[in-house]
């Protein structure tokens, strides 16, 4: 409920902040659940893809951020 207050509370343009926050936060539990039942090195390559993924939106984020 906090969240979607502070969506509604900010500048458009700031909102992608909470775009990229969600996106961190949808994408690890994602990845979790698609490599459930496979074996290890295609699960450890997800979540390596992962990681990329959400390093680039925290990168992305704090250079957009000021």
């Amino acid at each position: 409920v906090l969240g979607i207050a502070l969506l509604f509370s900010r500048s458009p343009a700031q909102s992608v902040h909470v775009l990229y926050g969600f996106a961190l936060a949808v994408a690890l539990p994602m990845a979790a659940t698609l490599v459930r039942k496979r074996e290890p090195r295609a699960a450890s390559f997800a979540f390596g893809f992962i990681a990329l993924f959400a390093a680039g939106l925290a990168i992305r984020g704090m250079a957009h951020a000021g």
